[in-house]
């Protein structure tokens, strides 16, 4: 069990088909303060201003193009400007349209496929369950859309790897993602070369990936479809503020939020 980092075939059987039954080894801690996600997690922070738009406006009208008007659009972007930012990176923000904002994308679809919003006549509008939810808010609104992004969100949706590798792209880092993010909460402690990470996944899953294992450009992959598209936008993870590293270790977020009751 080396490989499985001590987790019985049982267990890696809930943790890679049943994350979030009662029955899984690693699960998310039930009580937390909506400002520690908030401050944690880019992509909680959006959801939440997003859908607080939508219910102060009664709903948002779409463009033609069935985007976000730019204005509303806008007013996500400066949301999410430190005031050490400089006027350039507001500048190219504030052009960079829907389609090309990832985290938009995720939490907007996320959000229609947990049915927490709906389109109707051009609008996008809260769903009484939306309601619910962002009145609320804390960690029902952001399991809620964890869940819905690990089953139902394509990670492929802005990279090539699907068309490099076939229909096996689809589970790099999504197959026993919550495994992962234990392995990420146990060995990121410190700092480690993000490739230490795909080495790991390998082990455990070498059935699965045999075919591409040896590709040397399975680490970007990796890197590509857990750490930037799904760690990243959750904010499970830190980067070394290095250039010439590539290092990577645990966010107090995740930390804090991910149990193991047997370890």
């Amino acid at each position: 069990m080396k490989a499985l980092e001590g987790f019985s075939p049982h267990e890696m059987h809930f943790l890679v088909h049943y994350p979030f039954d009662p029955e899984c080894p690693v699960r998310f801690r039930t009580e937390v303060d909506h400002n520690t996600l908030r401050e944690g997690s880019p992509l909680y922070k959006l959801a939440v201003a997003y859908l607080t738009r939508i219910e102060t406006l009664g709903g948002i009208k779409l463009t033609q193009a069935g985007y976000i008007p730019p204005k509303i659009l806008r007013e996500f972007y400066k949301a999410f400007l430190k005031p050490e930012d400089d006027i350039y990176l507001e500048l190219r923000m504030s052009s960079l349209p829907e389609a090309r904002w990832y985290l938009m994308t995720v939490v907007r679809y996320c959000c229609e496929f947990a049915r927490i919003t709906r389109k109707y006549k051009g609008y996008i509008c809260l769903t009484q369950k939306g309601k619910d939810l962002l009145d609320k808010k804390g960690m029902p609104l952001f399991i809620e859309i964890l869940q819905t992004y690990t089953t139902k969100f394509n990670r492929g949706y802005f990279d090539g790897y699907d068309e490099y590798y076939g229909d096996i792209a689809g589970g790099i880092g999504r197959i026993g993602w919550l495994w992962l993010l234990w392995i990420l909460k146990k060995y990121g402690k410190t700092f480690r070369h993000v490739n230490f990470y795909p080495k790991k996944y390998l082990n455990a899953f070498p059935k699965i990936f045999q075919t591409i294992e040896n590709d040397e450009h399975f680490p970007r992959a990796f890197e590509l479809r857990f750490f930037d598209w799904f760690c990243d936008l959750f904010g499970f993870y830190k980067k070394e503020r290095n250039l010439l590293s590539n290092s990577v270790k645990s966010s107090s977020l995740l930390n804090e939020i991910l149990l193991c009751d047997k370890r």
